[in-house]
């Protein structure tokens, strides 16, 4: 069995799943590379999805001959990843491979100078439990390897923007949750107060940017509440635990406000914030805003409401790839490269008896390494239209 999942190959992981929960940004001209690239299957997605130019490097040479043959369009290096060489991509993505690496951070900052301006790498990566700032060793099925703690996590990626995505899919084998970050480069910040005297710009400046004030992600919120290290009123704690498969953040609000818990909701995000100074990271629901803030007023709190998307200039929002993308590239792959076996067998006898004398393997195989460039016909009345023979190979006889 493989890594890599596709329509006609079980593999460890499972790849489609892994796709949604990476949130890929919208890759349509594009640059794009991924860092230990197994048998493409990321790459035919860039590729899919109209990325013009795509890359990936493995250091497993039967891994990228099975990647070549199934995205020709794509480019292959058989290399090390301790040098990329000095190009540079928009989109970069490491999916569960840095606790490969000698030196993590020095990995990461190296991913990090082969981005674009306004470029994203995607990181998935374990994270080990525990409040300690240090990497933990793991024993997992195959081998025993270091993965960050989240401190760990944090203080390596200090110095860039980063955004916690998703929980990634388990994987087999490995007892390490598997979380999906997207990072760039920090851009520097010119935050204005313009209003008219007396507005409070001062005290709010002085007071709001204070390095030591407390931040709160809303997203880490639900992930704590997920994991167990944290507690939330019991019935928002039924909501987060019903979505922990696949943590989408901005759901679990809404479905809280749906389900008319906005009250428990907002007391909870008072008594987290200790009655003490702090920034809210968190996506709320429009309708909601003003209600929450009003709540947090009548707690006590001053409240300061930056309101990024009235702002005269913002950060871009994040161009994401379009929904069912995933859905559409699988049932691509699978009109692309599935075949009935016996039919393929019929309109090819050479083939069938090349399989019988022992020379191939299976009928799918040789229609993946030589069929497709044969522009061979899938079944007897297969008329072949729009796929023609490209650079055809030895014959299946040979």
């Amino acid at each position: 069995m493989g890594y890599q999942t596709f329509p006609w190959a079980r593999g460890s992981s499972q790849s489609s799943r892994k796709l949604i929960a990476l949130q890929l940004p919208a890759l349509k001209g594009k640059t794009f590379l991924d860092v230990g690239c197994n048998e493409g299957f990321f790459c035919g997605y860039a590729e899919f999805m109209g990325a013009k130019s795509v890359t990936g490097i493995d250091i497993e040479p039967r891994f990228l001959a099975m990647a070549e043959t199934l995205f020709p369009g794509c480019t292959f290096l058989c290399q090390d990843w301790e040098d990329l060489g000095p190009e540079r991509y928009d989109v970069i993505l490491n999916a569960s491979a840095i606790h490969y690496a000698k030196d993590q951070k020095k990995f990461l900052d190296m991913l990090m100078s082969r981005l674009n301006p306004g470029g994203t790498l995607v990181l998935e990566i374990g994270v080990a439990p525990g409040a300690a700032n240090e990497f933990v060793e793991v024993t997992r099925s195959i081998d025993t390897r270091f993965f960050p703690t989240r401190a760990k996590l944090g203080e390596m990626l200090d110095g860039y923007a980063f955004k916690l995505i998703s929980q990634s899919v388990p994987q087999a084998g490995d007892p390490i949750p598997r979380e999906v970050y997207h990072i760039s480069h920090k851009l520097p910040y010119a935050i204005l107060a313009l209003d008219d005297p007396f507005a409070g710009k001062s005290f709010t400046v002085r007071e709001i940017f204070k390095p030591e004030i407390r931040r709160i992600s809303g997203d880490v919120l639900y992930y704590a509440v997920a994991d167990g290290s944290r507690t939330a009123p019991p019935a928002i704690t039924d909501i987060v635990m019903q979505n922990k498969a696949r943590m989408d953040c901005g759901s679990i609000t809404y479905q809280i406000f749906k389900k008319g818990l906005f009250a428990d909701f907002c007391q909870w995000l008072a008594d987290t914030g200790g009655h003490k100074d702090f920034i809210l990271d968190m996506y709320i629901p429009a309708p909601g805003r003003r209600a929450l803030a009003h709540a947090l007023e009548e707690q006590g709190y001053y409240v300061v409401n930056i309101q990024l998307q009235k702002a005269i200039s913002r950060p871009r929002a994040r161009e994401m790839a379009p929904r069912g993308s995933c859905a559409r590239y699988m049932e691509h792959l699978q009109q692309e490269f599935m075949i009935d076996e016996e039919a393929y067998l019929a309109a090819n006898p050479d083939v069938a008896e090349a399989l019988r004398a022992g020379r191939i393997r299976s009928a799918f195989e040789h229609y993946i390494f030589h069929g497709r460039r044969e522009g061979r016909k899938r079944a007897p009345d297969d008329k072949n239209e729009g796929r023609e023979a490209r650079n055809p190979g030895p014959p299946a006889a040979n």
